[in-house]
């Protein structure tokens, strides 16, 4: 939720100059990768949730009615599908990554 639910610039400030004030130190690369990591990594994660979520329950059923386990139905029937549904969302976030890359030059 946070680093959804904050603007980018200023998580980079939190690592940036907040950190040091409780011991922790990065150099300024470290802590732009780390900022970049954290919140592209948030909303990659929702992306996926999203597309698992719209495969139908029938998908995991018929699986489970040929005789696969539950992970070999995820693996090979579930991930597949939903993978094709995040596809669009993951790459504007990349598209977004590489736009929010000049935050780090602040």
């Amino acid at each position: 939720l946070f680093f959804r639910g904050t603007p980018l610039l200023i998580q980079l400030f939190i690592l940036y100059f907040g950190f040091p004030s409780i011991g922790i130190f990065f150099s300024p690369f470290a802590a732009a990768v780390i900022g970049f990591i954290l919140c592209s990594g948030a909303y990659h994660s929702e992306y996926i949730r999203g597309a698992i979520q719209s495969i139908k329950t029938g998908q995991m059923m018929a699986a489970e009615a040929l005789g696969m386990t539950r992970s070999k139905a995820i693996l090979y029937i579930i991930l597949p599908q939903a993978l094709r549904r995040a596809i669009p969302g993951c790459s504007n976030e990349i598209i977004y990554l590489i736009k929010y890359s000049s935050l780090a030059f602040m």
